[in-house]
């Protein structure tokens, strides 16, 4: 995922959902092939707004420069986290 941990996604959430930190995990937890490490890494790095608040009000998605699809990886990030 080519998140480079702008923070401009953040900015506007209404959830202070922990974007930038989920995304990052969701990279952990592809390059050491380990769910259960980066689910641990989620228990607190998600702390602030975890990825089952998103409400999917696309505010996120509207900032990003990178054009991910935001509301989509954090679904998949609520599958393997919480």
């Amino acid at each position: 995922m080519p998140c480079t941990n702008c923070r401009y996604c953040v900015k506007d959430c209404p959830q202070q959902i922990a974007i930038p930190e989920i995304m990052n995990l969701l990279n952990l937890e592809v390059q050491t092939e380990n769910t259960e490490f980066a689910k641990q890494q989620y228990s607190w790095q998600a702390a602030p707004g975890r990825a089952s608040d998103c409400i999917q009000c696309g505010a996120c998605e509207a900032m990003c420069p990178q054009s991910i699809d935001i509301i989509e990886q954090l679904e998949e990030a609520a599958e393997h986290f919480e």
